[in-house]
């Protein structure tokens, strides 16, 4: 029991730390999903470019997200939390506004990333 604890532990701290070659890519998202025009609405690959910069800012240091689902006047992107990619609450993306949305978290939008 003692190594399968042991185990776990250093999964999740391995999980949470973010190495250096992964913080340049959480910036460069960051970065993209600021520049986002909303005049023109969100498109599919905006909202997914939204909905990965949000899950590395908001929502975990491990995982993604998935499926993109097209709801109308929204989007949500699915998430996969840690290295197994356990299913989790989907991110919301605000066709016309770009607010970007997540249980429990902060709604943000676009122009938040340039911060």
């Amino acid at each position: 029991m003692r190594t399968a604890s042991s185990f776990i532990s250093l999964i999740s701290v391995g999980c949470s730390s973010v190495q250096p070659h992964r913080r340049d890519a959480h910036s460069e998202s960051a970065q993209r999903a600021a520049r986002v025009v909303l005049s023109d609405g969100i498109s599919r690959d905006e909202a997914e470019l939204l909905a990965t910069a949000y899950f590395q800012r908001y929502v975990s240091g491990c995982g993604g997200i998935g499926a993109l689902a097209d709801h109308g006047g929204y989007w949500t992107a699915q998430t996969r939390i840690g290295y197994a990619g356990t299913p989790g609450v989907p991110i919301r993306v605000d066709k016309r506004t770009g607010a970007i949305s997540h249980d429990g978290k902060p709604t943000v939008y676009p122009k938040d990333f340039s911060s």
